[in-house]
């Protein structure tokens, strides 16, 4: 909420307020526009609104309103006559004052704007809306020729609704027959070659049955040497 917010004070009291808004007022009604910062600026340009309206009232009241916020009684009277006779500010209740801003000033680095009156009259925006509705006519014209020449050259079917089309009638499921009812057999059935058990790949060679020989055969039987008996039998007697 914006309580006690009616009045900008700037950082000065009321006197010295009104006093600095009086000259500024002055100045920028006789010079055309004048250079301040956005604060002031808009506190000014409220009081040129206000100054505007009591001139176009042009009464005695009206006038010692407006002569509390010149800073002489001459520069009160020019601006009510520039007001009443010149016809300054033409068609316009408010938004006498246009503000411009210029950047941030060196030193303090305050936003400083321009202030500059509005002499010329506001545009109608009625006015113009009368005066581009031919060319919206036409561009609206152009731009539905065009499409219709893209539907000519590229025709795109109509979109079908579904929600209206009557729909095919569903077929009874079929009954199963002889064939689908039969077990399937299998896909191959064995070979000769898969059914008997594998032969032995090679038959074993003479080498790896006969049993292997002795590294030195026995020496041959000498037949002067004596018979020896063998295990088990007694000797013969002579």
């Amino acid at each position: 909420m914006r309580h006690r917010k009616a009045n900008i004070k700037l950082g000065r009291k009321a006197s010295h307020r009104k006093a600095m808004f009086r000259n500024m007022t002055t100045s920028l009604l006789a010079a055309g526009s004048i250079t301040t910062t956005i604060h002031k600026g808009k506190v000014l340009k409220g009081l040129v609104d206000r100054l505007v309206t009591l001139a176009r009232k042009n009464t005695p009241s009206s006038f010692v309103r407006a002569r509390k916020l010149f800073a002489s009684h001459k520069a009160a009277m020019a601006f009510f006559k520039n007001v009443l006779t010149e016809n300054w500010f033409p068609g316009r209740t408010s938004g006498c004052v246009f503000m411009t801003p210029l950047g941030p000033r060196a030193g303090d680095a305050a936003t400083m704007v321009k202030l500059s009156l509005a002499m010329a009259p506001p545009e109608d925006k009625a006015a113009k809306k009368r005066k581009d509705a031919p060319k919206e006519r036409d561009r609206a014209a152009r731009v539905a020729a065009s499409q219709a020449k893209l539907k000519e050259e590229s025709p795109v079917a109509a979109p079908r609704d579904f929600r209206t089309e009557p729909q095919p009638a569903q077929e009874p499921p079929a009954a199963p027959t002889e064939s689908s009812a039969e077990p399937l057999e299998s896909s191959a059935a064995p070979t000769e070659s898969s059914a008997e058990p594998l032969e032995p790949s090679a038959e074993p060679t003479e080498s790896s049955a006969e049993p292997p020989e002795s590294a030195a055969a026995p020496d041959a039987e000498d037949p002067d040497a004596p018979v020896t008996p063998e295990s088990g039998e007694e000797p013969k007697g002579e």
